[in-house]
């Protein structure tokens, strides 16, 4: 019995001999709680960054809709102005026409109610030309809104870029 548990001894030693051998590795080292501690806080600290990076994100992505938003309404103020134009230029032009078939009609009756009405035509004619001008101005100024807001917008829009790449 002496020599059979001598056998074997020798036997298991050979084969953890030649196990080890082969593996070329020393056994490893089992990973002590402060790597553990370690490993956990680098974790917590990617996580931490990645939320705020999806905060700053969907934070972006609300002020670029906010932006769109935006520019659509002062694109329908430049819109509206621009149609307050063409009929403010109608007008006029309808008013001055007036004028000239009046200025080319032959005078029948008294000059005096031809002078009023003559006067009260210019007068008219006056005010459509200062509405005009008035509006011209108010689309020149919703062009320049229009043209700042879509530089916002484009400003957000890459910025939105940056953060998919």
């Amino acid at each position: 019995m002496a020599y059979r548990t001598i056998v074997g001894g020798a036997v298991l030693a050979f084969v953890v001999g030649v196990t080890a051998g082969l593996s070329g590795q020393a056994p490893r080292r089992g990973a002590t709680l402060d790597d553990v501690v370690t490993e956990i806080r680098q974790l917590r600290a990617d996580l931490k960054a990645t939320a705020q990076a999806g905060v700053r994100a969907q934070a972006l992505m609300s002020r670029s809709a906010l932006q769109e938003q935006r520019l659509r309404a002062v694109s329908d103020n430049l819109n509206r102005a621009r149609a307050e134009l063409k009929d403010a230029i109608a007008q006029r032009t309808e008013g001055e026409s007036r004028l000239e078939e009046f200025l080319a009609a032959p005078v029948v009756g008294n000059p005096m109610g031809r002078d009023d009405m003559l006067a009260r035509m210019k007068r008219d004619i006056e005010v459509l030309r200062r509405n005009e001008t008035s509006i011209r101005d108010q689309v020149t100024d919703w062009e320049g809104v229009v043209r700042q807001e879509q530089g916002r917008w484009e400003d957000l829009n890459r910025r939105v870029e940056e953060i998919e790449r």
